[in-house]
C-alpha cells in the first residue's frame, strides 16, 4: 500500500485440483478401483462361477470380484518430495484420511512451518523406506530430473505405492516398470510421463499395479477460467469498496 498498490488473495484451484487427484490416485491405486470396474463391466463373475442374487442387509457377496484391495488410509504414512504450495495442499487432505506426513526437500520448512502444517521433515534415503504412499511434488530441474531411479526406489518398501503428478522426467520410467513387473513396488499412479501422450506401446501399459491418468492434474479447462473470473471479482470488488469509502472533497468559491 506505501506506493499505492493494492493486492487481492486468490485461492489456487488449479493447485487445489491437483491435491486432490493425488487422494484419488492414492485411493485408486490401493483400493484397485480401475479393477474393479473392469470386472464389474466386463461381467468378470460369470468365469468365477458366480450367479447374480437379489442382496439385503445380510445378503450379499462382499468382494466377489476377490481383488482384496489395500488397507484403509488411516494410519499409513505419506511421504512428501516437496512441500511447496501442492505439497500442502496434499498434507492437508491426507491428514483428513488421518494419515501421517512426511516430507523431504532441499531447504528445511521453519519448526514453526512445520507445526502449523502437522508434517515431519525426514531426510531423503528415511523418507523412502519409511512411506507407505510417495508422492512427487518437484519441478524438472537438473537435480531432480531422474531423483527416483533405480536405487531409489529399490530403497522403498516392496508395500509400497509411487504418485506422480509432477513432471514425467522426475522418475526413472524404465527402473519403475522393472521395480513394477517384479513385485518389488507394490503399485504406481502417474499423471506424467516422461513422453505425453504416453505411446501406445509403453510397457507401463497392461500392468496390473499401475494406474495411468493423461495428465489431468490441474483440472480442466474450466478450472483455469474459474480462477481466473474469482481473481476479477475479487478485484473489481476491492475497487469498488476503495471508492465507496474515499473521502469526498468539500468544494468552495
Amino acid at each position: 500500500m506505501e506506493r499505492g498498490i493494492e493486492l487481492v488473495r486468490v485461492p489456487r484451484l488449479t493447485a487445489m485440483a491437483v491435491a486432490d487427484l493425488v487422494l484419488a490416485l492414492i485411493l485408486g491405486i490401493t483400493r484397485k478401483l480401475i479393477q474393479g470396474h473392469n470386472g464389474v463391466a466386463d461381467g468378470t463373475y460369470r468365469t468365477l462361477g458366480l450367479t447374480p442374487e437379489r442382496t439385503n442387509e445380510t445378503r450379499f457377496a462382499f468382494d466377489w470380484l476377490g481383488l482384496d484391495g489395500d488397507a484403509p488410509l488411516y494410519g499409513r504414512t505419506l511421504g512428501l518430495v516437496g512441500l511447496g504450495e501442492i505439497g500442502a495442499l496434499t498434507a492437508e487432505r491426507a491428514k483428513a484420511f488421518g494419515m501421517s506426513v512426511r516430507y523431504f526437500q532441499r531447504i528445511r520448512l521453519s519448526r514453526e512451518e512445520e507445526y502449523a502444517l502437522d508434517v515431519e521433515y525426514r531426510p531423503f534415503e528415511e523418507l523412502l523406506r519409511t512411506s507407505d504412499v510417495l508422492s512427487l511434488h518437484v519441478p524438472d530441474t537438473e537435480q531432480t530430473r531422474g531423483l527416483i531411479d533405480a536405487k531409489a526406489l529399490s530403497s522403498m518398501r516392496s508395500e509400497a505405492y509411487l504418485i506422480n503428478t509432477s513432471r514425467g522426467a522426475v522418475v526413472n520410467e524404465d527402473a519403475l516398470i522393472a521395480h513394477l513387473e517384479d513385485g518389488a513396488l507394490a503399485g504406481a499412479a502417474l499423471d506424467v510421463f516422461r513422453e505425453e501422450p504416453l505411446p501406445a506401446d509403453s510397457r507401463l501399459i497392461g500392468l496390473p499395479n499401475v494406474l495411468l491418468a493423461p495428465h489431468l492434474g490441474g483440472g480442466a479447462a474450466r478450472t483455469l477460467t474459474k480462477e481466473m473470473e474469482t481473481a476479477f471479482a475479487r478485484i473489481a470488488s476491492r475497487t469498488a469498496s476503495t471508492h465507496r469509502t474515499k473521502p469526498l472533497l468539500a468544494g468552495g468559491a
